[in-house]
C-alpha cells in the first residue's frame, strides 16, 4: 500500500493498493501510482496537513474552507491555500462593531460602546413618551405629542376661562375624549385638574428613569450589554398583558 500524493499542493490524499506487474523471469514486481510513495504520513491535528516535500513529509497549518477576520476592519477572508494564516487576521470574530483589533485579542471601545448605549436609552425614553399612555383613576390616555397638545391647551383654556366668552362657557362644559382602550369619557374642568398633572407626572417620571440608566451606564464595566429595560413606569400595553 502507498501513500497518494494530491498535486500541486503536495498534500496526502489517501492510501493506495499498489498494482501487480507482468511476471518477468519468475519475479513479480509491483508498480507505484504517479504522484505516490511508500512513506507513510506522520499523524496530524486540526488546522493542520501533511505535505510531501522533496523526499519526506512535512506538517503544514491548514486553514483552508476556514473563514477569518481582518483585524483593521474586521471584513471576512475564505482560506483557500495551505499556510499559515496572512498577517493582520484572525480566527477570532470581532464581538461588535465597537471593537478593535490590539496587540493579539479585540478590545472594546468604551467610549464608544457608551455612546451608543446613550442614543438607545434615549429613543427607548422617547418612544415611551410616545406609546406607554398615562393612567388616571381606571382610564388609560393616550401620551403623544399631538394629545398631550390638546391636554395642555384644554387645561390653558381653563385657566385663561372668561364667562364671557361662549367658546369658553363650552369648554367649561365639558369635552369628549379618546382613551386607548377604544372607548371615550368626557373630559370635566374638574378631572382635568387630575388629569393634567398625572399626564405631567407621567412624563417627569420617564425623564427621570432615563437619567438613571444614563449615570448607570457611565459606571457600567460592561457598557455594551447594559441592560435599560428595568424601571420604567407602566404602560397600557404592559397592564392589559396581564389581564
Amino acid at each position: 500500500m502507498g501513500s497518494l500524493i494530491r498535486k500541486p499542493a503536495g498534500e496526502f490524499f489517501q492510501y493506495a493498493d499498489l498494482s501487480p506487474a507482468e511476471k518477468e523471469q519468475g519475479k513479480e514486481e509491483w508498480l507505484m501510482p504517479a504522484h505516490a510513495t511508500r512513506v507513510p504520513p506522520p499523524k496530524t491535528g486540526k488546522h493542520r496537513v501533511a505535505v510531501f516535500v522533496g523526499n519526506g513529509w512535512v506538517v503544514e497549518p491548514d486553514f483552508r474552507g476556514e473563514t477569518v477576520h481582518k483585524t483593521d476592519d474586521s471584513s471576512p477572508l475564505i482560506i483557500r491555500e495551505i499556510g499559515p494564516l496572512p498577517k493582520g487576521v484572525t480566527d477570532i470574530p470581532r464581538p461588535s462593531e465597537f471593537h478593535y483589533w490590539r496587540g493579539n485579542k479585540w478590545h472594546l471601545d468604551k467610549k464608544a460602546a457608551i455612546s451608543y448605549k446613550e442614543r438607545k436609552i434615549l429613543e427607548e425614553r422617547d418612544q415611551r413618551l410616545e406609546t406607554s399612555g398615562f393612567k388616571v383613576g381606571e382610564y388609560w390616555f393616550y401620551s403623544d405629542r399631538d394629545n398631550r397638545g390638546d391636554i395642555r391647551d384644554y387645561f390653558n383654556a381653563l385657566e385663561s376661562y372668561d364667562p364671557d366668552d361662549i367658546h369658553a362657557t363650552l369648554v367649561q362644559g365639558g369635552i369628549s375624549w379618546s382613551l386607548m382602550d377604544g372607548s371615550s369619557i368626557d373630559i370635566t374642568p374638574l378631572f382635568l385638574y387630575t388629569m393634567y398633572p398625572a399626564m405631567l407626572l407621567s412624563r417627569k417620571k420617564i425623564f427621570d428613569i432615563s437619567k438613571q440608566h444614563m449615570k448607570a451606564l457611565r459606571k457600567s464595566k460592561d457598557p455594551l450589554n447594559y441592560d435599560y429595560s428595568s424601571g420604567w413606569p407602566k404602560t397600557y400595553e404592559g397592564e392589559m398583558k396581564w389581564k
